[in-house]
């Protein structure tokens, strides 16, 4: 038979070779990520974007709603659409509201088909888009939060 000894010493080459490839393939995966992450520098802060949206379209609500409950004092239901658009045209003119800085709020024309006027109550349905874009440097990343708005007053 064999009388061949084994070093107890010695190891096999396949394991060092393993060994120095995994760690070449590390560093040259650590050195590529280095260098590439020099051009990607943004942070997107998504949650603060959308805090700011819905807290523009609480703002927005509050400031339409007593422009609105302004508007509809005095009217009474024989008067008619018209002149409550009228009287709400100008509260909002006379209504300042800044939405925070990127923000913009576009709202549906307000005319007859929009209110609704019955004997004891008046009622304006408001589609309402709050749209806030942020400029990241090479792009842009905009939210638009839409909803429908239902203001009402009784007589």
């Amino acid at each position: 038979m064999n009388n061949f000894k084994m070093n107890k010493k010695a190891m096999s080459i396949s394991i060092v070779l393993l060994v120095a490839l995994t760690l070449v393939l590390v560093i040259i995966t650590l050195f590529y990520f280095v260098i590439n992450e020099k051009g990607k520098s943004s942070i997107l802060n998504i949650p603060t974007q959308i805090d700011s949206v819905y807290s523009d379209s609480d703002y927005f609500d509050f400031y339409f709603n007593n422009a609105f409950q302004k508007a509809a004092d005095g009217i009474r239901p024989e008067e008619g659409a018209d002149v409550f658009i009228q009287k709400l045209k100008d509260e909002l003119n006379k209504t300042l509201f800044f939405p925070a800085a990127g923000s913009y709020i576009e709202y549906n024309h307000i005319n007859e088909s929009s209110v609704e006027i019955s004997n004891n109550i008046i009622a304006l349905n408001l589609d309402v888009d709050v749209i806030n874009n942020k400029s990241l440097g090479s792009g842009e990343l905009g939210i638009r939060y839409s909803y429908t708005k239902r203001f009402e007053k009784k007589f």
